[in-house]
């Protein structure tokens, strides 16, 4: 790869992005972007690994053509085989997408890309950028995406600004999903405290229902209490007036015989 090569290429898109600024039309856009691919293809077939390695973003991306990661994952080695560290870092950024990231495995990768960073690299601040927003090797965060990339939008490169949109739109969704929870807990609160409330009022019934019955038993038991106290007396006065009424009749047959006595006695 000569220094005129990339300087060639180099022109060629930026002469594309500032003309693709001037677009209103969309598919005029698209078709731009479509031409960038064919003369990055043209580039990487030619064994530019700077073209090869744009190429593969493209197709993983699916900017300005169909995605394909099998055949990003193949220019990108193309790229790496030949020595090339921005593919190399391609590569293992797939892996991580495609396996999960494993601390152990990338701990030290990623130190060597926020290394790189610092040293103002284009590719690793763009994959960087990326990590952020996906929250893989990172912890995921848009604010710190969105400041790289604002810094290297500067240079008007598709791809950077197609990661921007998705950017975007990621940041759109994720305000739009913090709103929805929030409105889900408020409505889940108001649901709590309608169920608190209700089973406040559920045990004040339930404690003046108690309350109640215990009363009215206590108002059955005081009233067998007093009928069983009336029903003794009862029985006791009915005793006292049959023990009377022997008595009256006993006398009554004692005065009888005494008359019978003393009839006897006279007739004698």
């Amino acid at each position: 790869m000569t220094h005129r090569t990339l300087t060639t290429t180099a022109l060629f898109l930026g002469c594309v992005m500032v003309t693709a600024m001037q677009l209103a039309n969309a598919s005029e856009l698209d078709s731009l972007t479509s031409n960038v691919f064919t003369f990055q293809q043209k580039l990487a077939n030619n064994g530019n690994v700077h073209s090869q390695t744009k190429l593969g973003e493209m197709l993983e991306a699916g900017n300005g053509v169909e995605q394909n990661i099998d055949q990003a994952r193949q220019w990108y080695k193309k790229a790496a085989d030949a020595g090339y560290k921005p593919a190399k870092n391609r590569l293992i950024h797939l892996d991580i997408i495609t396996n999960g990231y494993d601390a152990a495995k990338y701990a030290d990768w990623v130190a060597s890309i926020k290394a790189d960073v610092k040293k103002r690299d284009r590719d690793s601040m763009f994959l960087l950028a990326q990590m952020y927003r996906e929250g893989l090797g990172v912890k995921k965060d848009y604010t710190a995406a969105k400041d790289i990339l604002d810094t290297l939008s500067i240079s008007g490169n598709m791809s950077i600004d197609n990661e921007i949109s998705l950017l975007d739109a990621e940041i759109r969704a994720s305000k739009k999903h913090e709103q929805q929870q929030a409105r889900e807990r408020a409505e889940a609160e108001k649901r709590a405290e309608a169920e608190r409330q209700k089973q406040l009022e559920e045990a004040e019934q339930q404690k003046q229902e108690d309350a109640l019955a215990k009363a009215t038993a206590q108002a059955q038991t005081k009233a067998k209490a007093a009928a069983a106290a009336k029903s003794k007396e009862q029985i006791a006065e009915e005793k006292r007036r049959h023990y009377e009424e022997v008595m009256r009749k006993l006398k009554e047959e004692e005065l009888i015989l005494k008359q019978q006595q003393k009839w006897a006695e006279d007739r004698e």
